[in-house]
């Protein structure tokens, strides 16, 4: 399938639809598994995806990590906060 930039450009989109699992970015996007956990370190390393919980997945009944690219639905890090007064 294509090049990495597409794919990985492919997968983010997927993901800023609403959070998925990486099954359901294969469904979505005809990308196979092993190319988007490849998109999934990539966008990881460069802070444009986060896990949005985990639970089962819709296809294969498994537990997974729904992952979003969506800023909206990050969970913000108060890690900072606790050590600033």
């Amino acid at each position: 399938m294509g090049n990495s930039n597409t794919q990985l450009n492919l997968v983010y989109s997927s993901l800023l639809e609403k959070p998925k699992t990486m099954k359901m970015v294969e469904v979505d996007t005809g990308i196979e598994r092993c190319y988007i956990c490849w998109s999934v370190k990539k966008l990881r390393e460069q802070g444009r995806l986060q896990v949005f919980e985990t639970t089962l997945c819709k296809i294969t009944k498994h537990k997974a990590g729904y992952l979003t690219t969506d800023r909206e639905l990050f969970i913000r890090s108060n890690q900072y906060s606790l050590f600033v007064q």
